[in-house]
């Protein structure tokens, strides 16, 4: 590769790079065309973006961007960046559901997590997951109490339509 080929390949991993909030560090060898091409189409579907790299341009760029020297080991080998700029945790999801990919390593919201680390990091619920979570516990006494004050309303209409009932025949 020419030079200036390179600088520019660096300058655009670079772009990339810079909004990731989550970087995966993946080892594709032994995934035949077809099935690399099935796993970057999950991952489109769900706005991750997966990018194969050669080692030492993405040195260069994740070098450049000041990222931690640690994460520098995960570029041994045949690499692809997956690379999610909006829910860091959903690529370790789609990573785990594609069973071809090997994790190498990652760095997640700054935090580097090792291949120890991937089921954890697999298991978080993503933010909306979350989110979601929390409304519910939030939610659940306001609604166990409208349900009782529904139940008391009932109960009193009842007996209220009993008393009315009883009054006109008996009247």
């Amino acid at each position: 590769m020419v030079k200036e080929e390179k600088i520019n390949k660096v300058k655009s991993l670079k772009e990339i790079l810079k909004n990731a909030k989550g970087l995966y560090f993946v080892d594709f060898t032994n995934i035949t065309a077809n099935e690399l091409t099935r796993i970057r189409m999950r991952f489109q579907e769900e706005k991750i973006r997966m990018i194969v790299v050669k080692n030492n341009l993405c040195e260069l760029a994740l070098q450049e961007l000041n990222f931690p020297k640690e994460i520098e080991k995960f570029l041994i080998g045949p690499t692809a960046l997956v690379i999610s700029e909006e829910e860091p945790t959903k690529a370790a999801k789609l990573i785990k559901e594609s069973k071809l990919l090997k994790f190498k390593g990652s760095i997640v919201e700054e935090k580097i997590f090792y291949d120890k680390d991937f089921d954890f990091l697999a298991s978080i619920p993503s933010k909306k997951e979350l989110y979601s979570q929390v409304l519910n516990h939030l939610l659940s006494p306001v609604l166990e109490f409208i349900l009782i004050l529904e139940n008391n309303f009932r109960e009193l209409i009842f007996i209220l339509e009993n008393l009315k009932n009883k009054k006109t025949e008996g009247g």
